[in-house]
């Protein structure tokens, strides 16, 4: 048996009666009450996705924006601050190492969210392939992540919020508060409902 690491919703999850299996080296909640029932809750109210696995980088210096821009697909130079953008991780012949979402937090620092199994294997290389000047750090160990998603999402994660969260547009993010607590919201929606990422 592997060593599997925990997500902090871990507890929460057995208490649930989750049915539990590897993924990306973690114990991950594979589903509660059935494939097609939580599928018809996601397309009718609401589903919320343990989402703590995945990986959070932060880029941040003079030639930050530069070096970014030189590795991924997407561009990354006109994304204005408060926004996010989808797009790959390029090795040295253009292929493909993982796709990613890139938030721009300020002029010269970026957040870019990777895929749990390729965490390190991408922290790696972009730090390897950043300039001297751009400080690149793996927050994944101190960043929870749950992702709500659903017709419902914006109510339910209006609801439970410090600000409300209806001027957020496609791709865009804000800061905002749970009990106190400071939390990054974005809202891009991979399964294609109206969804909501919150970053503690």
């Amino acid at each position: 048996m592997e060593n599997l690491i925990f997500t902090a919703l871990h507890n929460a999850h057995l208490k649930l009666n989750a049915k539990m299996a590897p993924f990306g080296g973690f114990d991950m909640p594979i589903q509660y009450e059935g494939i097609v029932k939580e599928h018809e809750a996601v397309r009718s109210a609401c589903g919320v996705f343990d989402t703590c696995h995945m990986g959070e980088f932060i880029f941040e210096g003079d030639n930050a924006q530069a070096d970014l821009e030189a590795l991924l697909t997407c561009p990354v130079a006109s994304l204005p601050v408060g926004s996010c953008r989808y797009g790959y991780i390029c090795n040295d012949k253009g292929g493909t190492i993982d796709d990613m979402v890139v938030y721009r937090l300020g002029a010269d620092r970026f957040m870019m969210v990777v895929n749990a199994s390729t965490r390190l294997n991408d922290f790696a290389w972009l730090s390897a392939h950043v300039s001297a000047q751009t400080s690149a750090r793996d927050i994944s160990d101190e960043t929870a992540k749950l992702d709500i998603q659903g017709p419902l999402s914006a109510k339910i994660v209006n609801s439970l919020l410090a600000e409300p969260i209806t001027s957020l547009k496609f791709y865009t993010f804000m800061k905002n508060s749970w009990n106190g607590t400071e939390v990054t919201v974005s809202r891009t929606g991979y399964t294609g409902e109206l969804g909501y990422e919150v970053y503690l």
